[in-house]
């Protein structure tokens, strides 16, 4: 298929050619030929020829650095689009830069404060959040998750008929990625500790955002099609984007990988960092990485829930990288439709997936992209996971009431929480 509607951009920056950025041109798509310049920028050396698409440029360089990336800017074709892959970077900054340069921005995570060691969901997204005065968008934590669940959420909530509300929203991901050399993770490992080492657990109770206070993701068991799995609790963007939302009671992103790695997660840091390593390029991977959202009605009890699995393995042999990349950069490969060829393009203003104004014409569009983009997002059913507020030997037992289950569950937890309080402001640059 080659896209015939009118664009909103000429060029396009894709900043990190890391595990995101190499998906993007993995996988590829029409709309990525729909940009006349493509600019990719990394921090490491040029990527080999065919991992670019046609007449795309490379160049080696340092986004933090304004006045490089100001003279960058300046070469590019207009109007532009730029996409922000980079770790560690202060994306406040840049999107100030960009603001002047009146260039639209994308990126996929949530950022502190330049220089800052910061780990608390509770800091990092009020500051990713700053406000900048803009004529373009500026889209905000876009991809799987955060992102695409977030859309997933609020179609399920939705779809729900009758008067319902007071939502409770799950996110479970289960990665059972495993290679032949070592503990093998999906995505960087320092970003991976950091996730569930060293960010606290953060989650949406009784309609307010609340942190615990210890280091570290609180741990949890899942249960995915009858089969325990070790977890954690984690703080996540998307689930600070769905809290926000006012028909949301509860929401929380249980996290669960293979067994091994479980086990590394129990060891200190340093540890940590020696084991967990990404495959090696061309090196085969296994098991499959599955992602659900789950939405339960407070008012009637009624569930609602939607799974996306793919299988590393396959991906591996069709693209050359894993499942979660796959999935990830779909997610930014359906922003990229949504910005070239819809009003979203020119709707000036920060955005998430959680608060994207849709009426419901583009919601049928957003279904139709996600259709040629083999999103493949199908209803749950009986394979729903679940959250175990037992031991592993019984956790899988349906047969309780769901309503014991979750307040057991809940308060369990509840001596470790306090609110989230005391934002960073917002400095000046």
């Amino acid at each position: 298929m080659v896209m015939k509607a009118a664009t909103h951009y000429q060029g396009l920056v894709v900043a990190g050619f890391g595990a995101v950025g190499r998906s993007l041109f993995a996988i590829g798509d029409p709309s990525l030929d729909s940009f006349a310049e493509i600019l990719v920028i990394d921090r490491g050396p040029a990527p080999a020829a065919h991992q670019l698409p046609p007449g795309a440029r490379f160049i080696t360089g340092d986004i933090s650095d304004g006045k490089w990336l100001t003279a960058r800017l300046d070469t590019l074709a207009r109007p532009a689009l730029f996409v922000s892959l980079c770790s560690g970077v202060d994306n406040v900054r840049i999107r100030r830069l960009l603001a002047r340069h009146d260039i639209a921005y994308l990126d996929s995570c949530c950022c502190a404060p330049q220089g800052s060691r910061e780990v608390r969901f509770s800091r990092m997204m009020p500051y990713t959040k700053t406000p900048v005065r803009s004529s373009r968008p500026q889209w905000l934590c876009w991809g799987i998750n955060p992102g695409l669940v977030e859309l997933v959420a609020r179609k399920l909530m939705a779809g729900f008929a009758g008067p319902e509300g007071d939502f409770s929203v799950t996110i479970y991901e289960h990665d059972q990625l495993a290679g032949r050399n070592g503990a093998i993770v999906s995505w960087c490992p320092e970003a991976l500790i950091e996730e569930v080492m060293q960010s606290p657990t953060l989650e949406c109770g009784a309609g307010r955002l609340v942190e615990e206070t210890g280091t570290g993701a609180r741990k949890v068991m899942a249960c995915w099609a009858g089969q325990p799995v070790a977890s954690r609790v984690v703080g996540h963007e998307d689930i600070w984007n769905i809290g926000q939302l006012p028909a949301v009671r509860q929401a929380r992103f249980i996290y669960g990988l293979q067994p091994r790695i479980m086990e590394i997660f129990e060891q200190d840091i340093d540890q940590a960092r020696r084991l967990l390593k990404m495959a090696e390029p061309g090196a085969p991977i296994f098991g499959l990485e599955r992602i659900a959202v789950s939405v339960r009605s407070g008012v009637s009890g009624r569930e609602r829930a939607m799974i996306w699995q793919e299988d590393h393995h396959d991906i591996w042999r069709r693209y050359g990288i894993n499942a979660v990349q796959y999935q990830t950069g779909k997610a930014i490969l359906l922003a990229l439709r949504l910005l070239q060829f819809t009003r979203f393009g020119v709707l000036a203003g920060e955005y998430c997936a959680a608060d994207l104004p849709l009426i419901p014409e583009e919601w049928l569009l957003l279904d139709r992209f996600m259709r040629e983009l083999h999103i493949n997002w199908q209803d749950a059913g009986h394979a729903a996971p679940q959250l175990c507020p037992h031991p592993a030997a019984d956790c899988c037992d349906r047969s309780q009431e769901p309503g014991a289950r979750r307040q057991k569950s809940e308060a369990g937890a509840g001596s470790r929480k306090r609110p989230v309080c005391g934002f960073l402001p917002a400095p000046e640059f």
